[in-house]
């Protein structure tokens, strides 16, 4: 019999899965592969069939139903025989010694080890990106040894530990994070193992998934709560929290890597989603196709800019309190409605809404002014960035961030209403806002 059980939950993944394949098909140890088609309607399990039995892989070809990676796992859970099981995703490259390297863990460790944790690296890591990578995965698991510090990709466990903790159940764990859950759950049977020598690559689409992921907030809270209190903080706080912001498991299904944009308005939304609650709703609704896409650098630049003397309605603003004279302002208008607020520029174009956007360079000196025109009378929401290095991307650790009225900012992102002005035909709306940075949890003014 062999040790390993892998199992790999699919959903339309007919792009990525066959290289996933490949690589799993040139590991250096027998195992017996369990894929679980969660609904693929993309063909790709029809062409996985034939590359498994081309590649002579051993394998079970189960279907799951139930929307939601979390059922598919439990599914092929359940029909695993292995003495290990291996978590792989279906976007994931695994090297040959992938398994016998956690496998050398598990023998190394006993019984104690009940589950290893690879590095889980970029695409193209390599020379000092990848040592970096490496040092900081590798370091942070022993620094915090009873965490969590990579993907459900990267995750092996005792099969046994594993159904006895409960596994994947959407009856213990419903929401996005369950890989971080469910470890939670596994070490407090045992403990994890690592290695330099245990990694895998992922694909480069994982970044358009930060917005349905925790906040910043979340994130060191998790780190910093202790591991006894971990099960309250998860149940009893996170949990809430993801239910009120509908981060059910389900939403991973969204192929937000299709239709969202690395423009201004989309890298805003996406970063301060990592910060800021933002709305799942205006990340991940589906594109209408009633209105042709420009360009990204064309995007809300329509009719954008203020030209004098000609009147409203427009919004012009006074910006204060900035960094350094680096990069460029940018002002954007959006409806002045939470769906819409933030969300990325080619959604809000392709649905018919409101965007507009400014980019000016920043004065040697003196009050930087930037103004931008309203497509018709009405109220609008509003930001001013501080684009320190000019790529037209929000870094949150590094740009500015203003509202009109000055909210402050921690945990979510202004309501609309709070960060939008009326304006009426012919007017000029002239404020001043001050820039927020990031200082410790939440933006503040530099004063």
């Amino acid at each position: 019999m062999t040790r390993w059980s892998v199992v790999v939950p699919v959903y339309n993944e007919k792009e990525f899965l066959p290289d996933t394949l490949r690589s799993l098909g040139a590991q250096a140890v027998d195992f017996e592969l369990i894929v679980v088609d969660n609904g693929s309607t993309d063909g790709g399990i029809e062409a996985a069939r034939r590359l498994v039995a081309e590649l002579g892989i051993k394998a079970q070809f189960l279907s799951e139903p139930t929307p939601g990676q979390v059922h598919a796992l439990k599914c092929g859970i359940a029909a695993a025989k292995g003495e290990f099981v291996a978590i792989c995703d279906a976007d994931t490259y695994y090297p040959p010694e992938y398994l016998l390297a956690a496998q050398a863990l598990f023998d190394r460790g006993g019984p104690e080890c009940v589950a290893t944790s690879a590095v889980l690296l970029p695409p193209g890591a390599k020379g000092a990106k990848r040592r970096l990578a490496e040092w900081h995965r590798l370091g942070a698991m022993r620094l915090l040894s009873r965490q969590n510090h990579t993907s459900g990709a990267a995750q092996c466990f005792r099969r046994d530990v594993l159904c006895r903790v409960g596994g994947y159940d959407a009856a213990i764990w419903p929401y996005v994070l369950k890989d971080h859950e469910l470890m939670h759950r596994v070490l407090h049977e045992g403990r994890q193992a690592w290695s330099k020598d245990l990694w895998c690559v992922t694909s480069d689409r994982r970044a358009s998934r930060k917005a349905v992921r925790w906040t910043l907030g979340e994130r060191l809270a998790y780190h910093l709560v202790p591991f006894g209190l971990k099960t309250r903080f998860f149940h009893g706080f996170l949990a809430s929290r993801f239910r009120k912001r509908d981060l059910g498991d389900a939403v991973l299904r969204q192929r937000a890597w299709e239709n969202s944009s690395a423009s201004g308005a989309a890298a805003t939304g996406a970063i301060l989603g990592g910060l800021f609650m933002v709305s799942l709703l205006a990340v991940t609704s589906p594109l209408t196709a009633s209105v042709p896409v420009p360009p990204r650098e064309e995007r809300g630049r329509d009719q954008a800019d203020c030209r004098r003397p000609e009147p409203g309605p427009a919004f012009q603003f006074e910006v204060r309190g900035l960094k350094d004279r680096s990069g460029r302002l940018q002002l954007e208008l959006y409806p002045a409605h939470d769906r819409d607020f933030l969300a990325p520029d080619k959604q809000l174009i392709a649905e018919g809404k409101p965007f507009k956007r400014v980019r000016v360079n920043i004065p040697s000196r003196g009050i930087p002014v930037i103004c931008v025109r309203a497509p018709a009378p009405g109220r609008y929401a509003l930001v001013v960035l501080h684009d320190r290095d000019g790529n037209g991307k929000f870094g949150y650790l590094r740009d500015g961030v203003a509202f009109p009225g000055d909210p402050s900012i921690l945990r979510s992102k202004p309501p609309a209403q709070k960060a939008s002005l009326s304006v009426s035909n012919g007017v000029v709306v002239r404020r001043s806002v001050t820039m927020q940075y990031l200082r410790g949890l939440r933006f503040k003014p530099l004063d």
